[in-house]
């Protein structure tokens, strides 16, 4: 982005595990309980090391106030 005339630019990417609207907590909050379990394997805590990539594993509800700050529309 400096290239292009932007200094001081700085670009992120994420990703996130979603469901429809109308899913039940109950599955939503096993879906995060599972999710956590794998994000914790140190086989895959080495690859997300090598990406540079950082999984966080926030809870649903951290999850949807960060959706919200990215796009408050």
């Amino acid at each position: 982005m400096a290239e292009s005339g932007f200094a001081g630019f700085e670009a992120t990417s994420w990703y996130g595990l979603m469901a429809p609207a109308a899913t039940p907590m109950s599955i939503i909050r096993r879906l995060h309980q599972e999710t956590t379990k794998v994000l914790a394997l140190p086989n895959l805590r080495r690859k997300f090391d090598e990406l540079d990539m950082q999984p966080i594993g926030n809870s649903p509800e951290e999850f949807a106030s960060a959706i919200q700050t990215e796009n408050p529309h």
